[in-house]
């Protein structure tokens, strides 16, 4: 039987190799605008997972990451915009 400390590592595990994941597609299909979009996917999805298991250092830096994701995105648009 897994410790429940093993428990949460395996699922901390698996979404940390998803957010990953979705930075690399992102990469392929969006090129330079993947770090915006992708950084406001993976904080999101961290909240998310955060706020399910409880795991507040994990809900700490994805909200981070979700804000800093959220500004890139606005800087890109307010920049795509003025071209």
């Amino acid at each position: 039987m897994l410790e429940p400390s093993e428990k949460y590592s395996k699922k901390r595990s698996r979404v940390l190799t998803a957010m990953g994941i979705i930075m690399l597609v992102c990469l392929v299909f969006l090129g330079f605008f993947a770090f915006p979009t992708g950084i406001l996917l993976c904080g999101l999805v961290g909240v998310i997972y955060g706020i399910i298991n409880k795991d507040k250092p994990f809900i700490k830096w994805s909200a981070i990451a979700l804000t800093i994701g959220l500004v890139f995105v606005l800087y890109t648009l307010f920049i795509v915009d003025s071209m």
